[in-house]
């Protein structure tokens, strides 16, 4: 395959013709040592200006004494090549930490809001909206109040707006995308420091984050100090539930695990767990966005190092998250490999701007602000394999990832995927090429293979897949550059779960074309376990889906006119071959009608309630068949669904439709034990 072969690429290279190490102790060096075993230096910053402009291989070993707290992004450009960072051997199993944080454990009890809390008095005017506790995240004061918990919060926790500002229908018109008139008494003019409060409110694929610019309690209108991003308060009124919640409210402090920063007096202000007391709370106050930064820079390797904490300072308020707490730009040959990276409100990783050859391996990505990792489409000769990505998407909701795979040459394989409140794995996003000659092969660029995509969408938002493949938005309907080549194979996809609509296990929209989907199965899913949202040159086979249509019956979907204005004259196209279908207790194939350019042959069709199934346009299987040839509805013979044993029987029928085994026991995540514990939701 011609993307391992580019991306042997990784190891070759220039090999400095001398090494040099340095060590590093924060907690026990100093910077007018050696940077010797003996004498570390004590700042990761010091040995970055030994080492500049060196010709050499050089390792800066950090050591496991003690936190190596850094005040400031650490930079590795054009004059620090051929580095090496890693844990010291003395730390054996233990990996060194680097972080950006400010402890805080000088509290005092106290009273607020009728609670018992712990106070810390800090600098005023500092610009902190993230604050860890013994490397879990904690919420800041918000209202409503959670009981449910479910979906972060974000489902039943929440208020509802009462109505829209302005004319939705008008696209002149501002005032709708400026804030919303809320029920009964919700919101109070009289908040403290009213100007530092936070509305995080619900669209449908999307949330965004506003400031209060005012309160009018006569009216019961609020109004944003800025604007929502694309869409008006109300142009998606159901698919987003009318939803908001408010943030950073001193009077919303009332649950064990929350806190509020007082910007103007200082004082922080903590609720502990049951758990936590005065004299063992410590906790860590993010004071940048992004730990490492490197722009410019060659041959760099990152090795076993845990890097945490990160901010959220102004980021939240915009689209896609644009750092990470490592950035990469303008890079070559760089990687990442048994490393943590963690506990930030930011991404984890952002591969920037013509960044290539770049592997990240056997790392664990969790508890993430944005994505977990995301990549620019310039990018190009990637390799993503055996990382664990989870708990991701906790303030960044413009369709939050995973992984965001675009660029060339990318392979994302044997990675466990979880708990993000959108798409699991986005692929593409980007503008494609034009549809090749019929019958001209293309390699696929993007190849995404044995992951394990669970517990994704939460019921936080809408119109999303577990593997979730799309072309540059709004380009399709005017131009033929949507042919994107990808390979999706043998992943498994379980358990999504949208707000209102849209959670499927493969969804391919605007229009991307070129998409083998082979070997995959597709399990316990909201909506359809394959979606295509038009496009051409689409082939499904050999594929499971199982247990589709928890929320909306169905187990496929094709093209509509949602989104697709032009719909329908759009290029289509589709062969669903070889497949095993498996539906609980509903007996719904299809519900949607648009299968112009779509064969259908040798699939097994299978409902627990009953053998009269519903196939697109409503028609019988009587009349299906005749188009879904050598298929048949009748019993797959798995060995236990409901357990997840989805192993065919010897006997099964679809043996004799050409079916061929799917691997269900491939590995996923660090092949090692990283000792971090997977952060589930609650």
């Amino acid at each position: 395959m011609a993307i391992r072969v580019a991306l042997i690429c990784l190891a070759l290279g220039a090999v400095p013709a001398a090494s040099r190490d340095i060590y590093v102790s924060y907690t026990h060096g100093s910077d007018t040592n050696n940077g010797g075993v003996d004498s570390p230096l004590r700042t990761i910053q010091t040995a970055f200006k030994v080492i500049e402009n060196d010709n050499v291989n050089n390792t800066i070993y950090l050591t496991c004494d003690g936190e190596h707290v850094v005040s400031a992004t650490l930079t590795v450009n054009a004059s620090l090549i051929d580095l090496t960072i890693a844990s010291a051997p003395s730390c054996s199993s233990d990996r060194a930490i680097v972080t950006a944080a400010m402890p805080v454990d000088n509290w005092l009890p106290a009273t607020l809001n009728g609670y018992k809390v712990l106070q810390a008095q800090l600098p005023p005017n500092l610009m902190f909206t993230q604050l860890f506790v013994d490397n879990h995240r904690r919420q800041r004061a918000r209202m409503p109040r959670i009981t449910s918990g479910r979906g972060r919060g974000m489902v039943d926790d929440v208020y509802r707006w009462a109505h829209h500002l302005g004319n939705i229908s008008d696209p002149t018109d501002e005032a709708c995308k400026q804030g919303f008139v809320y029920n009964n008494t919700d919101l109070n003019p009289n908040w403290h420091n009213l100007q530092d409060v936070e509305i995080l409110t619900f669209h449908a694929w999307d949330a965004s984050w506003h400031r209060i610019d005012s309160i009018t309690a006569s009216n019961n209108t609020v109004r944003f100090s800025n604007n929502t991003w694309t869409y008006c308060v109300g142009s998606q009124p159901t698919q987003g539930g009318q939803r908001y919640i408010v943030e950073n409210v001193r009077e919303g402090l009332d649950e064990p695990g929350e806190w509020y920063y007082d910007r103007v007096s200082g004082l922080l202000s903590y609720y502990p767990l049951p758990n936590e007391y005065t004299n063992n709370v410590t906790a860590w106050v993010p004071s940048v966005e992004t730990l490492l930064q490197l722009t410019d820079a060659r041959n760099v390797h990152l090795e076993s190092v845990v890097w945490q904490y990160g901010a959220s300072f102004y980021n939240r308020f915009k689209t896609y998250p644009s750092v990470g707490l490592i950035g990469l730009d303008h890079c070559e040959r760089v990687t990442i490999h048994n490393c943590i990276i963690q506990n930030t409100g930011v991404s984890g990783l952002s591969v920037g701007t013509n960044t290539t050859y770049l592997e990240v391996s056997n790392t664990v990505v969790q508890d993430t602000g944005g994505d977990g990792i995301t990549m620019s489409s310039s990018c190009s000769s990637a390799h993503l394999h055996h990382n664990r990505v989870n708990s991701t998407g906790h303030i960044s909701m413009w369709q939050p990832a995973g992984m965001r795979v675009r660029g060339q040459n990318m392979l994302v394989e044997h990675n466990d995927v979880g708990y993000n409140p959108y798409g699991g794995i986005l692929v593409g996003w980007q503008q494609g090429t034009a549809t090749p000659p019929r019958g001209q092969p293309i390699e696929p660029s993007l190849v995404v293979q044995y992951n394990r995509v669970h517990n994704y969408g939460l019921s936080i938002l809408s119109d999303f897949g577990g593997i979730y493949l799309s072309s540059s938005d709004n380009t399709c309907f005017n131009v033929s550059t949507c042919y994107l080549p990808s390979l999706i194979y043998n992943n498994i996809v379980s358990t999504g779960r949208h707000y209102n609509y849209g959670s499927q296990g493969i969804y391919m929209d605007e229009q991307v074309s070129g998409q083998n989907i082979s070997h995959n199965v597709f399990y316990d899913i909201g909506e359809a376990g394959v979606y295509w949202h038009c496009g051409r040159s689409h082939y499904t086979t050999n594929n499971m889906l199982l247990f589709t249509g928890r929320q909306a019956p169905q187990a496929i979907r094709s093209c509509n006119s949602g989104g697709n204005p032009t719909w329908p004259n759009l290029p289509v196209g589709l062969t669903f071959d070889r497949n095993v279908v498996y539906l609980d207790n509903i007996t719904t194939v299809a519900v949607d009608n648009d299968y112009r350019n779509a064969s259908f042959s040798g699939n097994v069709y299978y409902s627990t309630r009953s053998p009269d199934l519903i196939f697109p346009n409503n028609t019988d299987w009587s009349t299906w068949q005749k188009r879904d040839l050598n298929s048949c509805i009748c019993d797959p013979r798995l060995a236990d669904v409901a357990a997840g044993n989805w192993t065919l029987l010897p006997d099964s029928p679809a043996w004799s439709k050409g079916f061929t085994p799917i691997d269900l026991t491939f590995e996923t995540g660090p092949i090692v034990d990283l000792s971090a514990p997977t952060m589930a939701v609650q």
